[in-house]
């Protein structure tokens, strides 16, 4: 297959034009702005140190429980906010979960008002109206956050769903997550999920669009609760790494429930690849439940962040 015709970035002044054009000013709006600046300032390159491009394979990793779905859904939303059209495929969660979660961090309405149980709140549908009314009288009409119900596990499946909206304009693909999928050579193994993660990788970056997929530790990693995370602990090992052109994760060995305020908890997120720019570092990370929310921690809190080794939960 021909991916692209072939360029001659030696002698033709095109070639030249057209590269410096692109460089300027270099305000891109195919750029993802994250919640988290110490993230948007590490991702040089096509990233220019605002966030998140286009063509970029991003992989969250996380323990069960732990909120890269969540986490995702956070940067999907920011990317609906940012008037990128979204795509959230989920093999774990329901529509309806996926429904209530992303009104929630979209809106800013409490989680608890959207979801059976005591504190259901049957007037948060006029505040979903209401937000749904402002954003569809927009002069563009509106932008589409897409989710599918039901999605099964069969990977040509997915893959058949992400190209349809592809063509209907989606340019951010969140997938939860990669060991759910099954390829027609079986499902769960280690192998396995690296041909799914090259499959990522290569859609990615052959549609010049930015596709962030979650991933499980393995056994090692998810039960390793005394130390961080490494990119080794990723189920599919390194070699799901060696195809992102950044790889955060969520370190479970250092997560801690505040105390006088339980709905909020401290952790980090650790960047352990980064293709274009600095790595090897972390961003505290403050999570408010009520919201399905984090942010970054600030420099003045940071002394309130749990220590190595420590886990209250």
């Amino acid at each position: 297959m021909v991916i692209d015709k072939m360029h001659d970035i030696a002698t033709s002044f095109d070639e030249v034009e057209s590269h410096f054009e692109m460089l300027k000013p270099y305000n891109r709006p195919d750029v993802l702005v994250t919640p988290f600046s110490s993230l948007n300032r590490a991702c040089r390159g096509f990233g220019a140190q605002k966030g998140l491009p286009m063509g970029w394979y991003v992989v969250i990793g996380g323990d069960t429980g732990q909120g890269k779905s969540l986490l995702a859904l956070q940067l999907g939303v920011a990317a609906h906010e940012q008037r990128f059209r979204v795509g959230f495929v989920s093999l774990e969660m329901s529509l309806p979960e996926i429904k209530s979660r992303f009104y929630a961090q979209r809106i800013g309405i409490e989680a608890s008002r959207l979801e059976p149980g005591d504190r259901y709140d049957p007037t948060a549908q006029d505040l979903v109206l209401e937000w749904q009314g402002k954003h569809v009288d927009d002069t563009s009409g509106g932008i589409p956050f897409w989710a599918a119900d039901r999605v099964g596990p069969d990977l040509e499946d997915v893959m058949e769903l992400m190209r349809e909206w592809l063509e209907m304009g989606v340019s951010v693909f969140v997938v939860d997550y990669l060991q759910l999928m099954e390829s027609v050579d079986g499902v769960g193994t280690p192998r396995e999920v690296q041909k799914i993660s090259k499959m990522m990788r290569d859609f990615a970056h052959h549609n010049g669009v930015l596709v962030i997929a979650l991933s499980q530790y393995n056994n090692e990693g998810g039960n390793d609760r005394a130390n961080p995370p490494h990119v080794g602990h990723l189920y599919g090992g390194r070699r799901i790494s060696q195809d992102t052109d950044l790889t955060i994760m969520l370190d479970h060995s250092r997560v801690e429930t505040d105390g006088l305020q339980p709905y909020l908890s401290r952790t980090f997120l650790l960047v352990p690849k980064n293709r274009n720019g600095p790595k090897g570092f972390e961003i505290p990370l403050l999570w408010d439940y009520r919201y399905l929310q984090a942010r970054e921690g600030m420099p003045d809190e940071v002394k309130d962040w749990p220590t190595q080794g420590v886990r209250k939960r």
